[in-house]
């Protein structure tokens, strides 16, 4: 009765641990001369070999199928020698056809260093000879005059000359107001004071001069403001504007 009992109870399913390569050659049982990645053996290299590996399914708790393959493959000296000929003959056809032109070329007409130039040849085309007319020489104005400049108390060395004309009005805006102006003597311009601003003042000329000064005295600088005088009053000539700042 224990004995039906035993027999009948289920079987477990088979559970694989581990896979490894067969370490022997199944024709000749001998691992000298095998390679177990390639199922190779050296010999019995003659001899068409099976492979024959397990892959399991995704899914877990599966059955397993089992696929075979066969390798075929000659490593004697006899088709060594003959797939190593077969590539030389290949590249020496290739060769032929690449050089083919060249060669017909050379053995048609000679070779020769002198036969080939270094430049190309270029053929002189003459140009007709065309009669322009002569165009008046225009003289191109001169660079105009800004009509705002900029003065700095704190360096007064690398201040710009101020451009002023005769008869023409430019105006000196200054961040102190200023107490005291000082002209030239050879009176080339007129100073006129604003009534309504201590920091502004008026500058006319009255004669053209190349160079002179004129000095400003503030509350806590005393400024040189070199200018010159043209004679041409029109605008692009002359500084209209001139701001003194700190």
């Amino acid at each position: 009765m224990s004995r039906q009992v035993e027999e009948s109870k289920p079987i477990k399913p088979l559970k694989i641990l581990s896979e490894t390569f067969p370490i022997r050659c199944e024709v000749c049982h001998q691992s000298d001369q095998y390679d177990a990645l390639t199922n190779n053996c050296l010999r019995c290299s003659e001899i068409n070999a099976t492979e024959s590996r397990s892959a399991p399914r995704a899914d877990e708790n599966q059955n397993y199928y089992f696929y075979s393959r066969t390798i075929t493959r000659d490593i004697s000296p006899r088709s060594y020698i003959n797939r190593r000929f077969t590539l030389l003959a290949s590249a020496l056809v290739a060769a032929l056809i690449y050089f083919s032109p060249g060669v017909y070329y050379v053995a048609k007409h000679g070779f020769s260093t002198n036969s080939i130039s270094s430049e190309p040849a270029i053929e002189e085309l003459s140009s007709p000879t065309l009669d322009y007319p002569e165009l008046p020489v225009v003289q191109m104005p001169t660079r105009a005059v800004p009509y705002e400049v900029e003065l700095s108390l704190n360096e007064p060395l690398e201040n710009p000359s101020v451009v002023l004309a005769v008869n023409a009005v430019t105006v000196v805006d200054c961040d102190e107001p200023i107490v005291e102006v000082r002209t030239p003597d050879n009176d080339s311009i007129e100073v006129q004071q604003s009534s309504s601003l201590d920091k502004r003042l008026y500058l006319i000329g009255k004669y053209p001069v190349k160079s002179s000064n004129l000095i400003l005295v503030s509350k806590n600088n005393v400024f040189n403001v070199y200018f010159e005088v043209r004679e041409n009053p029109d605008a692009g000539n002359f500084n209209v504007l001139v701001k003194i700042k700190k």
